[in-house]
């Protein structure tokens, strides 16, 4: 993991219950990017605690993942156990921490304050899913210690009591505005963003191919799922084909061309291409070479 982006590259994360033993031996096998550790949404009140120190345990275990990026998500500071979390992860090595349900950047300061306290220089990667996230994303973003995002669906539709589904389908209009700014912001800072595949029936991998496809379309840099068969899904859109590099290779060599010879633009065919095209083909191939 480079210093500027920690999940340079990543294209999927898996989620598995690190409590749920039967499914957590299986991840050295599931072929994602990275592995988002929870110690959030899938451990019990009653057992917080044992998700804090498996969390821990397996931060010290880097071999376990094949050294692959690993994002340990804690409890929010809302909550009776966000602060030990964090205090338990400033200590343990972790290079990136995954704080859920932010909601103002004066959250964000007093989230970066502890880790620093504790000795950690972690990046920051927030989860979008809070109403007040949407509205404040750009200064949440400005404070300078966020270095990614996740979007939240699910827990932004009941923040904000819309529907998630409707009519057996994902109920889009909310979400319009929401994936807009998530990836606009993004971009202008200069950090990756990630997404989650959500449909009605997480099996039907024909649409979640489809939800894939449009959120590589719409700027999301990788996204994250809890469904393992997801992942060769999620890992094969978001890779460049042979065909798009070696279009890529073409285009950046012929408007190379074209500019040492003191033209801006050429045509091909009766198509412009200009540097629009030229600077998209650069990043599928910058992309393809991470």
């Amino acid at each position: 993991m480079s210093e500027a982006d920690p999940l340079g590259g990543v294209r999927s994360l898996l989620e598995t219950p690190i409590l749920d033993e039967h499914k957590w031996q299986k991840v050295p096998q599931i072929p994602a990017d990275g592995i988002l550790l929870d110690m959030e949404d899938s451990a019990p009140p009653n057992r917080k605690a044992d998700a804090r120190e498996k969390v821990v345990e397996f931060l010290s275990r880097p071999d376990y993942f094949a050294g692959r990026p690993v994002l340990p998500r804690v409890n929010s500071l809302e909550t009776p156990w966000g602060e030990e979390d964090l205090r338990a992860l400033a200590g343990s090595g972790a290079e990136v921490v995954l704080y859920p349900k932010v909601r103002t950047s004066g959250e964000v300061r007093e989230v970066e304050a502890i880790l620093r306290d504790g000795g950690s220089r972690a990046k920051l990667f927030v989860i979008v899913e809070t109403a007040a996230a949407v509205i404040n994303l750009a200064d949440i973003v400005g404070t300078g210690a966020v270095a990614g995002l996740l979007f939240g669906p699910a827990d932004l539709a009941l923040d904000a009591g819309f529907a998630h589904f409707a009519d057996g389908d994902l109920f889009e209009e909310p979400y319009y505005y929401v994936r807009s700014k998530l990836i606009l912001v993004a971009a202008a800072a200069r950090i990756p963003v990630f997404g989650i595949p959500f449909v009605p029936d997480m099996r039907d991998l024909t649409r979640v191919k489809q939800e894939v496809i449009r959120a590589r379309r719409q700027g999301f840099t990788g996204l994250a799922t809890f469904y393992p068969p997801h992942v060769d899904i999620i890992n094969a859109v978001f890779t460049p084909s042979g065909e798009e590099i070696a279009e890529a290779r073409r285009i950046v060599s012929m408007y190379e061309a074209s500019l040492a010879s003191g033209e801006a633009a050429l045509s091909e065919g009766g198509h412009a291409v200009l540097v629009h095209d030229y600077e998209r083909s650069r990043r599928m191939l910058r992309r393809a070479d991470a």
